[in-house]
């Protein structure tokens, strides 16, 4: 993707899409509203590792798609549409000296393979696996959400399990103020100890669907989420 795209392509890609699993029941009024910011807070830290121990078997029916760069899996289901990304930009102050733009941009591409930013994509939900920092991360940057806009939110945390472990995640309920407060979508943020990010949810309202219509696709979310395991050495 060309430098002039970078901050430009990923601002609308959570909220266009939408999610998945565990649950989150539509509250009976909305909640009041809190402040409103201007972009996502960071995931939790996560102190635990990922490790091949109690990792999941391929679920039946679904496929798989292995990330080899990165070194890792997952299975998700055939009607899923998935893309990945690679090199969308760099920190300005990583430019070396007597380097152009142009030319260190194509010196992190030839590094870095577009694999740095998987896009999962259900009918109703979404799912971005970013890169660690350190391995690429920071040059493939928005990953998932970047910015949710004025809405009411409620925080949220729920527990992921991957690979026989529980996660932290956390996230929140998006309420429309324009409509009354109608609770119209979910994100939530993951991180690994090993600096792999999860970005997962989904934005029923957008697509002219229910909360009740998301609940299933949420479980496909979830069920994705927990099939991610190491590659095999």
């Amino acid at each position: 993707m060309h430098r002039s795209l970078i901050l430009a392509a990923v601002l609308i890609l959570a909220l266009a899409c939408v999610l998945s699993p565990l649950g989150a029941a539509t509250p009976t009024a909305p909640p009041p509203p809190t402040a409103l910011p201007s972009q996502p807070p960071p995931p939790p830290a996560a102190t635990d590792t990922l490790v091949p121990a109690g990792a999941p078997t391929a679920i039946p029916g679904w496929l798989t798609y292995t990330n080899a760069f990165l070194g890792y899996q997952f299975d998700y289901p055939p009607d899923a549409v998935i893309t990945a990304e690679g090199v969308t930009g760099y920190p300005t102050e990583e430019l070396p000296a007597g380097m152009t733009p142009d030319q260190f941009f194509a010196q992190l591409e030839a590094t870095y393979p577009d694999q740095l930013c998987v896009d999962v994509q259900l009918p109703i939900g979404f799912l971005t696996i970013g890169a660690p920092q350190e391995r690429g991360g920071k040059y493939s940057t928005p990953c998932g959400v970047s910015g949710i806009g004025a809405y009411t939110i409620v925080n949220k945390t729920e527990t992921v399990t991957i690979a026989g472990q529980a996660y932290s995640a956390g996230g929140m309920e998006i309420y429309d103020p324009q409509q009354n407060n109608v609770f119209k979508a979910e994100i939530y943020y993951l991180k690994l100890g090993d600096d792999t990010r999860f970005n997962y949810g989904g934005d029923w309202l957008q697509s002219g669907r229910t909360h009740d219509d998301y609940l299933p696709y949420r479980d496909i979310l979830v069920r994705m989420i927990g099939s991610f395991r190491p590659l095999a050495p």
